[in-house]
């Protein structure tokens, strides 16, 4: 991006000139660097919101940037409180875009140390039952047959818990969880209840997967809401208070905050569109 336009030998304003479209370049530049953070960073609905703002008020900053190369002397003071403005909107963006970068990486740290647990949670269990058989000596059944059945279910569930732990992701580790409280409590009914091992053991296993679970469905409600939110322009954050005032002062009229988020209308000669900033 160029931080600023040639002027002309005798153009009176190319101090000022170049002065605003410094202070434009720099904002450019604060949210350009931004976006690759967010576009690297958030998946969840949050994170296209804050995309989709920074990404419109690059448009906006561009476009003032073209005004400032070709304004004419009253163009130029016309446009300066603007500029001051428009500033101050892109500190705002840019301070809430780090606000919702960091929320959305502690999140995934969350979701991620909630799917070890689990997945520790599983491993504890499955060198204690089916390697070390610690609930073995405490089973009891009624008939052959009762065993038989209770030894099918037994391997099933190995079975399904190696394929789930296989995935490496927290939906996997969360089934292997579940298949792995089955397990024990199907034993516990037969008897392994009795062991000094069986109730801290089964207390860790849900433990982990009501955790892994909580986080699990927060992402989901994220991303659902991002699927099935509505299709037109996603409204954006509106601004600080003291942004606003800000605004206000600088003589440029607003759009309505409670609708379409934190439009900044021109009031300078001929305008008559509304910039999203």
């Amino acid at each position: 991006m160029s931080s600023g336009h040639a002027a002309s030998p005798h153009d009176p304003e190319a101090s000022l000139r170049a002065e605003l479209s410094a202070k434009i370049a720099g904002a450019q530049s604060d949210i350009a660097s931004k976006l690759t953070e967010l576009r690297n960073s958030l998946a969840s609905a949050q994170g296209g919101l804050a995309i989709t703002q920074a990404e419109s008020q690059l448009r906006g900053l561009s476009t003032l940037q073209q005004r400032i190369g070709i304004a004419d002397a009253n163009g130029l003071s016309a446009i300066r409180s603007e500029v001051a403005a428009t500033v101050a909107a892109t500190q705002a963006l840019v301070q809430q875009a780090q606000q919702g970068t960091s929320a959305a990486q502690s999140a995934q740290v969350a979701l991620a140390q909630a799917s070890e647990a689990a997945r520790n949670s599983v491993n504890d269990f499955m060198h204690g039952y089916y390697d070390r058989h610690e609930f073995d000596r405490y089973l009891q059944f009624s008939t052959q047959k009762d065993e038989e059945e209770y030894r099918r279910r037994e391997a099933e569930r190995k079975q399904a818990i190696d394929a789930a732990m296989a995935q490496h992701t927290p939906q996997g580790d969360l089934k292997a969880n579940q298949l792995s409280i089955d397990q024990l409590k199907d034993a516990g009914a037969h008897g392994a209840n009795r062991s000094p091992e069986y109730k801290p053991m089964l207390d860790g296993l849900e433990k982990t997967r009501e955790q892994l679970a909580s986080q699990l469905s927060s992402k989901g409600s994220k991303e659902q809401a991002a699927e099935t939110g509505p299709t037109k322009a996603a409204p954006v954050t509106p601004l600080p208070a003291d942004v606003l005032a800000r605004l206000k002062g600088a003589n440029v009229a607003l759009a309505d905050q409670t609708q379409e988020g934190h439009g900044v209308a021109d009031k300078g000669a001929g305008a008559s569109t509304v910039r999203t900033l």
